[in-house]
């Protein structure tokens, strides 16, 4: 993907069929896979205030799970339980077929 987006492959036959669309906060995940199921990804898009994308995380083939720490207004580590830790969002491939991946928001 990342090649496609700065232009330095010229290969371009990867077709995204998005699955699911969810938002959370300043985060949009993207979930799909392509026409054969044999590809799966997530896009996880961030956006500013203003609208503007400021970061893109693409994970292929992969599990992800999404949990966010605290209640997001302190950024103190002593905040940090695992009552407080829960995931909040979990792609839908087999966790089994794949690795998993924890990402925190």
């Amino acid at each position: 993907m990342m090649g496609l987006l700065t232009g330095t492959t010229s290969h371009n036959s990867f077709e995204f069929i998005p699955q699911s669309v969810v938002v959370l906060g300043s985060t949009v995940l993207v979930e799909g896979s392509n026409q054969e199921l044999s590809i799966f990804w997530v896009h996880a898009w961030t956006f500013d205030a203003t609208g503007v994308i400021t970061r893109v995380r693409e994970y292929i083939n992969t599990s992800v799970s999404v949990t966010q720490l605290g209640d997001g207004t302190s950024n103190l580590s002593s905040d940090i339980t695992a009552l407080n830790c829960a995931s909040i969002w979990k792609s839908s491939v087999p966790e089994n077929t794949v690795p998993g991946i924890l990402l925190v928001l």
